[in-house]
């Protein structure tokens, strides 16, 4: 009866260690995401950034070509 206990909590020891890793290797592998998202100098974050500043001039060459329609409109 006893080894059979001894064995069993061998098992959820061993099971316990193996989901500790399993776990610290899923946190690592996020902090490495999270830290490569948020680094100015990562390809990732370089595209992010382009996207806005892309989005950002389109904005202002919307805003130009409405205020130059505007424009127009009051002259004729």
């Amino acid at each position: 009866m006893a080894t059979d206990m001894d064995s069993r909590l061998t098992a959820l020891e061993e099971e316990m260690k193996s989901t500790k890793t399993q776990i610290q290797q899923i946190l690592l592998d996020l902090r490495e995401h999270v830290l490569e998202f948020t680094n100015p100098f990562t390809a990732e974050a370089k595209l992010a950034l382009a996207k806005k500043v892309d989005e950002k001039i389109k904005e202002m060459k919307k805003q130009k070509a409405e205020r130059k329609k505007a424009m127009k409109a009051r002259r004729g």
